[in-house]
């Protein structure tokens, strides 16, 4: 198998985000308690509270340490990114044009016209090569995104767990977004800064190319690593489409029904085999890019399996067989898998081009911040 394969599943894999906590980041066990002045820490030091005089959560400083937790977000680094507008995949400073800061915005769940003028969001901003990234790697974000520049972000307060006064420790309540100027962010056990967003523009047709040519690059070089063919760096043409090996459902069933549903003998015999096993290879690494994002174990353990070449049919049949009878059950899981996601993104079709007309002064609705544990 050759070693790009290790390159490109850890890009897809291991390609953790900045503001991703760790398993090795525990959130410091401290007890809140409650003074004349809102919240605070028994035994504060000056990390433990911003400029603004806000309580922040208490985590460790291990990143790298352990295992990702994707459905978490340190507080610290999500705080870092937003104020200072670096990636939140990478930590870069995020590109900034005369247009300003790219901003990748999921839309799940969100209704009506959107974004509109002053929308509010806890994601920090990306740079052009990571919102490819971002895209390839998040189910969500495949489906339901928009992709725009945002020249006047304003820091407008935190989102964390709204605390009320209690003897001696304060009471934990709900999560809430809790703006800088209201008297209630005193009692706020803050887990996330969250921005609202002026000046939103959509990303030229140029820039959008960019980003489609970065997520599918990646998708191309696990294909060709796992397929076994040579890879070259996309390029777009006129209508700024990339190249990439198309999903055919019907032709990737049909290697599956041939394994599955016959008998070793005539129906499938040493030569037929071979084929099966080789197109079976070249169909797990077209599936494993489009479904990275939602079953990352089940494409790792793919990935495993394929960094070693498949039996020989001629030499060893048996092997070869139970080889392709594996391959196949994991090839039709990562079908309906792909194809589930591809449904989707159809229904959505024309989210990637760029929003439409903006809504100066609509009310904005604050996305739910991926962090499921801030505080």
């Amino acid at each position: 198998m050759p070693a790009v394969l290790d390159v490109a599943s850890s890009t897809l894999i291991n390609n953790v985000p900045y503001i991703t906590a760790w398993s090795g980041e525990l959130p410091i066990k401290t007890a809140v308690i409650t003074t004349r002045r809102g919240i605070a820490y028994p035994r504060e030091t000056i990390y433990d509270r911003d400029e603004h005089g806000v309580l922040w959560s208490a985590y460790g400083l291990r990143q790298g340490r352990g295992k990702p937790d994707f459905g978490k977000i340190h507080p610290q680094r999500q705080r870092r990114a937003m104020g200072a507008l670096r990636c939140q995949v990478c930590g870069s400073p995020a590109g900034e044009t005369q247009a300003g800061a790219l901003w990748l915005l999921d839309r799940e769940g969100v209704e009506g016209e959107f974004p509109s003028e002053g929308e509010v969001t806890t994601h920090p901003p990306v740079c052009a090569p990571c919102a490819g990234k971002a895209v390839t790697l998040c189910p969500t974000l495949r489906r339901e995104h928009s992709l725009v520049r945002v020249k006047k972000p304003t820091i407008a307060g935190v989102h964390g767990v709204l605390h009320k006064p209690g003897y001696p420790y304060a009471v934990a309540g709900d999560k809430a977004y809790v703006s800088y100027d209201d008297p209630k962010v005193r009692w706020v056990l803050a887990g996330q800064l969250y921005a609202k967003l002026y000046g939103i523009t959509p990303v030229s047709r140029k820039e959008l190319a960019a980003v489609k040519s970065e997520r599918l690059t990646l998708q191309q070089r696990l294909y060709a690593s796992v397929a076994g063919v040579s890879f070259e760096v996309m390029h777009l043409d006129g209508d700024h489409q990339a190249t990439l090996p198309q999903l055919n459902a019907d032709t990737i069933r049909a290697t599956i029904d041939t394994v599955l549903n016959s008998e070793p003998g005539p129906d499938l015999d040493l030569d037929n085999l071979a084929k099966a096993v080789q197109d079976l290879k070249g169909h797990l690494g077209l599936l494993m890019p489009m479904v990275a994002g939602v079953h990352p174990e089940l494409v790792a353990s793919v990935g495993r399996r394929l960094q070693y070449e498949p039996p020989d049919a001629h030499r060893y049949p048996a092997c070869a067989r139970q080889w392709a009878e594996e391959s196949a059950r994991t090839a039709r899981q990562l079908l309906a898998l792909a194809c589930a996601d591809e449904m989707t993104e159809q229904r959505h079709a024309g989210v990637e081009e760029g929003p439409g007309a903006l809504a100066p002064g609509r009310e904005a609705r604050p996305h739910p911040p991926v962090d499921h544990a801030s505080g």
